[in-house]
Parts: structure tokens; sequence; C-alpha cells
């Protein structure tokens, strides 16, 4: 829903595509197929070690204290 022209229709047809998308999570279901539970860590740990995403932390969060 765009917050200043969306209808009602919209906002709804968006909540039905995030809650479709969680939906899909919690099953495992990535890019279209479905993947066990350690194909779904191993993506976990892939994506936290990526370092596009590393440089983008929280200078203060001080993980190595």
């Amino acid at each position: 829903m765009n917050y200043v022209t969306g209808s009602a229709d919209e906002a709804n047809q968006l909540a039905e595509r995030a809650l479709l998308r969680l939906q899909q999570k919690l099953m495992g279901t990535e890019e279209g197929m479905a993947k066990s539970v350690e194909g779904q860590v191993n993506r976990l740990i892939q994506i936290a070690r990526d370092p596009q995403n590393l440089a983008l932390l929280y200078s203060g969060w001080q993980p190595y204290f």
C-alpha cells in the first residue's frame, strides 16, 4: 500500500504476498525449491558471512569483545 494514495485492495494484496513469503520461509522454500534443515542452515551461514552483509553491521555492536 502506498501510504499516501494506496487503496485497501492494494494493501490486502501486499499483506497476502508478505504472508505467503513468510509461510514459504517457515516451510524451508527458497527460490522455489524446498530445502532441508541442513540446506537452510548452510544458506543462513553463507548470508551471515557475506562481506557485503558484514559491511552493514553497526560498528558499535563490537562482537569481538
